[in-house]
């Protein structure tokens, strides 16, 4: 993974995240990636992904224009999105997001995820006073 500790995957160290925020809504979200034009099958996590450094996923907004009801599934927790509309499911941290199934129309999901890096968790975690975010990951 480009410039992380091997440690950084490993989500044993941040087990206790929550303990330190007193709202996943106050984490800032320093990492958005998007993605366009998937289909049923897609699969993208947010630790073990291509490119980028590991972030813990918080929110994820899904515009459905399939022709008919996707269903995704967010660490196996599935929600459906109805043609023709945007879901924003918010403030839930995850690592894995999967389309289930979509319409007849193919390759018309479109997403985007938000999420905090991992270096920033690790120093809240560590209760490093001097924390800074990197906006270095922003798509």
């Amino acid at each position: 993974m480009v410039g992380v500790d091997n440690d950084m995957g490993n989500l044993s160290l941040y087990g206790n995240l929550l303990s330190f925020v007193p709202n996943v809504a106050n984490l800032p979200r320093d990492v958005i990636v998007a993605e366009t034009g998937q289909d049923t099958g897609f699969k993208y996590s947010t630790i073990y992904n291509v490119g980028r450094n590991p972030y813990c996923g918080l929110d994820l907004t899904i515009y459905n224009n399939s022709g008919g009801t996707a269903i995704i599934a967010i660490d196996t927790r599935q929600y459906w999105v109805l043609d023709g509309s945007v879901r924003t499911i918010t403030n839930i941290p995850y690592n894995e997001m999967q389309i289930i199934s979509t319409g007849a129309g193919v390759n018309q999901i479109d997403l985007t995820f938000f999420g905090t890096s991992l270096n920033y968790l690790k120093e809240l975690g560590l209760g490093n006073p001097n924390l800074e975010l990197n906006m270095g990951d922003l798509a």
